[in-house]
């Protein structure tokens, strides 16, 4: 949430993947975007750990990562 506030721009995250790791853990993996952010827009991924308990889904953990260029052969 902190870093949500100290940076400006509309937020987006379309989901590509999801993988059941069991019952009730998944992974799901999509693109995460900042649109307007200081700088520039940023295109980013993005993967959470998702566990389900009583209440329902639930984030457990998340990692966003900014894709390295391409390295030339």
């Amino acid at each position: 949430m902190a870093s949500s506030q100290s940076m400006s721009g509309k937020r987006t995250i379309q989901i590509e993947s999801i993988r059941m790791l069991s019952p009730d853990v998944a992974l799901a993996d999509g693109r995460y975007e900042i649109a307007g952010a200081p700088g520039g827009d940023r295109k980013m991924w993005s993967t959470f750990v998702m566990t389900r308990d009583s209440n329902g889904w639930r984030i457990a953990a998340i990692r966003n990562m900014l894709p390295a260029p391409a390295t030339p052969r």
